[in-house]
C-alpha cells in the first residue's frame, strides 16, 4: 500500500487508512518503535512484556 508523507505542524505525518490500520492491530494512541533496519524503515507496535512475579 502506498502513502504519503505530509507536513502537520512542524512535523511531518504518516496517515495510515483505517483498513491497514485495522490490519495491523494499531488505533490512535497506539505506542510504536520506529526504526531502519537494512535499509527498510519499520514502524512496528510496541509489545510490553508481562513481569514475572520474580521481578517484584
Amino acid at each position: 500500500m502506498r502513502m504519503q508523507v505530509r507536513k502537520w505542524s512542524n512535523s511531518v505525518a504518516l496517515r495510515i487508512p483505517k483498513p491497514f490500520a485495522e490490519d495491523a492491530d494499531v488505533q490512535e494512541g497506539t505506542a510504536v518503535d520506529c526504526s531502519v533496519s537494512k535499509g527498510q524503515r519499520v514502524v512496528a507496535p510496541v509489545r510490553y512484556r508481562k513481569a514475572r512475579s520474580s521481578e517484584y
